[in-house]
């Protein structure tokens, strides 16, 4: 626990600074991507899915492994062919994935520190799931094909992730998200998604019907979740916090270059949850929307840059801190069994 505070302290105070001073200091994003590398990169035993994982690392040579995409398989046996240091591997993986994801938010957060901050409280509670991990990094990158309006080289990109994780196949519409929409469209989509889950239809579908959707390894996942009245209410208000003050930022006549596609993609996230969370598509809330909501990294960067005033702009930031670490530490409980939880204690190599 004392570990994840600390980082959590960390990323928070440098972004902190990052709204006092808006210049990009390049050294200082780059131990603090790092530092990201090595929290990632030494774990041991940490996070989900590990003796999975783990097993299949040490067996990749001798077996296929059906249930695993090929392209994990084969970044997994070229380095399995030089070393069979499981550390090897995850620190090697961390560099992939930050390397990535921190290029992207280099070139196109206005507050790039401050952006990894936002980065770790919303890809912790997903350590451990290691092909999504670079499924998620691959269509982040593909996103300049986006604004380049560059269809091939996007689709490329998603493929390429698809070869990590089946589920980056649901991103390809991002690609039509570059454009302009009325305030007004945005507060339609989410009183049909609101007045659709409160009504219950997403629940009708005959769940033989869905499991044809999915590969056999995730109908596991399909089920309906019982959530309660107010627990949908409260998800509900949780997800709208932000993008009621999004709205308020693209109303303006100024917009910042990019935002308008950010939060787009941000947006789909959020219907999706609104329309899909607690029925047998959970499935694509868990796994599918998780392309989408990583946008949320970058829709609060703009919204602590751009709509507060530089009187209140700390105090902004603190609230959204505080909703931060109630929120993570809520999704990483999430995982308790007993007295056991994947994520605590931090372990490492050093341990």
């Amino acid at each position: 626990m004392l570990v994840y505070v600390a980082t959590y302290l960390l990323l928070f105070g440098v972004g902190f600074l990052n709204t006092i001073n808006r210049n990009k200091k390049s050294i200082l994003f780059l131990v603090i991507i790092l530092f990201l590398i090595c929290h990632d990169g030494f774990r041991w035993e940490t996070g989900t899915d590990w003796e999975d994982y783990y097993n299949t690392f040490e067996r990749c040579l001798i077996y296929d492994f059906d249930n695993f995409e090929i392209g994990y398989v084969t970044m997994m046996r070229i380095i399995r062919g030089i070393t069979d240091e499981y550390a090897v591997f995850l620190f090697l993986h961390a560099v992939i994935v930050y390397a990535l994801m921190g290029y992207f938010l280099w070139k196109y957060s206005p507050m790039p520190t401050l952006s990894l901050f936002f980065l770790y409280g919303f890809m912790l509670p997903l350590l451990g799931m290691n092909r999504q991990y670079v499924a998620l990094a691959i269509c982040l990158i593909s996103v300049i094909f986006i604004f380049r309006r560059q269809f091939i080289h996007f689709l490329l990109c998603v493929l390429l992730a698809f070869l990590f994780h089946k589920s980056a196949l649901l991103f390809l519409p991002a690609y039509f998200l570059y454009r302009e929409y009325a305030v007004r469209t945005y507060l339609v989509w989410i009183v049909i998604a609101i007045v659709i889950s409160f009504s219950g239809v997403m629940k009708l579908f005959p769940e033989e019907y869905v499991l044809l959707l999915f590969p056999k390894e995730y109908s596991s996942y399909v089920e309906i979740v019982d959530i309660s009245i107010v627990s949908r209410g409260l998800g509900i208000v949780r997800k709208l916090i932000w993008v009621l003050l999004a709205l308020y930022l693209l109303r303006s006549e100024v917009k910042p270059q990019g935002f308008s596609l950010f939060f787009n993609l941000y947006f789909v996230s959020i219907v999706g949850y609104l329309l899909l969370n607690g029925t047998l598509f959970q499935i694509i809330v868990a796994r599918g929307l998780i392309y989408y909501s990583l946008f949320e990294v970058l829709v609060l960067t703009y919204i602590v840059c751009f709509i507060s005033k530089s009187s209140n702009k700390k105090a902004y930031l603190l609230l959204i801190a505080c909703y931060y670490a109630i929120l993570l530490y809520k999704n990483l409980s999430f995982y308790n069994e007993g007295d056991y939880n994947c994520f605590f204690p931090y372990k490492s190599i050093f341990s």
